[in-house]
């Protein structure tokens, strides 16, 4: 009798502090609490966040920073929670698009979260019923999944603007995890250069670890469309000074006929060409190497121009692409370099198309201040074959 009364001690004992740290895991954070007016003031707008993200367990981002995402934050005074909310995105080599929004509580961090987070000013951000969007087909109207919820935990320093999120879809095994990182409200006013990074990256990637191949004859075709040379009419941007120039870029291919090589390279050339507006010569020197595929920027730019209802595949385009371009400014008469960078890049888009074939120039070159691009060249010949 002694050891049952023992037991249903021992149990209530158990049940008991069991209730007590689901109680403690729940527990919102004192709206008077100064912690929910700076979590208002500092998290009330879009951010962009790194975001790793796994579907059945085999990671999709890709890259170690992750795949740049969008994330919108958006204080509800009436029902005092904080709404999370990812627009769209399709992370590396996930094949269809997501979307989230999740409506969070702020909680206060339970014991063992303390023991991860022991620095002053964490908050917990929870939501157990948020809702996923799936994207499955371009022409799908968006909607909201009706079975499942999102399950969103998130924690946040409002002394150090830390952060770290992990997200269950709830849908095709997809979880995302922001790693722990710190809010640069800078990244968005440059988010669609980090995101056209991302993707070059990514391709990169996948190529160089053979999740995709160069295929087909466009490559070799490209290498002779080029050929030795060409001049490209281009405008430079250097010192405040804007100014029309003829670009003689030369080109010599450095694989033999391993066209479909992805170690192989071109080798990209500019000689000394004189700048008069800003009394100087400019030469480059680069080897690329063929990326794939086109940005979303670099798609919008053929757009613009009218070239629209094609798709921009390594069929109908290719692009190289060159980092490290060793670049010199040198004196009027070429005789003395004025400055050297080797901090270039080069893009040059072809679009191979019979009766609308194309060439496409970008240069930059943050550290000098040097910034070449020439608009969509059209050029005589191409291929019917692609």
């Amino acid at each position: 009798m002694k050891k049952i009364i023992s037991l249903i001690c021992i149990a209530s004992f158990a049940i008991g502090v069991f209730s007590c740290k689901k109680e403690e895991q729940h527990q919102e954070i004192k709206q008077e609490d100064n912690r929910t007016a700076k979590v208002i003031q500092q998290l009330n707008n879009t951010v962009i966040l790194g975001q790793d993200v796994k579907m059945a367990g085999v990671d999709k981002s890709r890259l170690p920073g992750g795949v740049p995402t969008k994330f919108r934050f958006r204080w509800k005074e009436v029902e005092k929670k904080m709404e999370i909310q990812i627009v769209k995105i399709q992370p590396g080599s996930m094949p269809f698009a997501i979307g989230m929004t999740a409506n969070a509580t702020l909680m206060e961090l339970s014991s063992w979260e303390k023991n991860e987070y022991p620095e002053a000013g964490w908050i917990k951000l929870f939501d157990d019923k948020g809702e996923v969007t799936p994207y499955l087909k371009d022409d799908d109207p968006a909607k909201p999944k009706p079975d499942g919820a999102v399950i969103l935990v998130g924690f946040y320093n409002v002394n150090t603007q830390e952060i770290e999120i992990s997200i269950n879809y709830n849908m095709m095994n997809v979880v995302g995890h922001v790693f722990r990182q710190k809010i640069d409200t800078a990244r968005l006013k440059n988010f669609d250069e980090e995101y056209d990074a991302y993707e070059e990256a990514l391709a990169e990637w996948k190529l160089d670890h053979g999740d995709e191949q160069l295929r087909g004859k466009t490559y070799q075709y490209t290498v002779e469309f080029l050929g030795e040379s060409r001049t490209l009419s281009s405008t430079l941007t250097y010192e405040g000074k804007t100014t029309q120039v003829d670009l003689p870029i030369h080109f010599q291919w450095k694989g033999g006929t391993e066209y479909t090589n992805v170690t192989k390279r071109m080798r990209i050339t500019l000689p000394k060409t004189a700048v008069a507006a800003n009394n100087m010569q400019i030469s480059f020197e680069a080897l690329a190497r063929f990326a794939y595929p086109t940005t979303k920027t670099e798609q919008e730019l053929y757009q613009k121009a009218g070239i629209e209802g094609e798709t921009f595949s390594h069929y109908l385009f290719t692009k190289f692409k060159a980092v490290n371009v060793t670049t010199t400014l040198w004196n009027a008469e070429g005789t003395q370099q004025l400055k050297t960078s080797d901090k270039g890049e080069i893009r040059i888009i072809t679009r191979l198309k019979k009766n609308g074939a194309s060439i496409r120039l970008a240069y930059i070159n943050k550290e000098l201040g040097l910034y070449i691009t020439s608009p969509i060249i059209p050029i005589e010949g191409g291929y019917d074959d692609l």
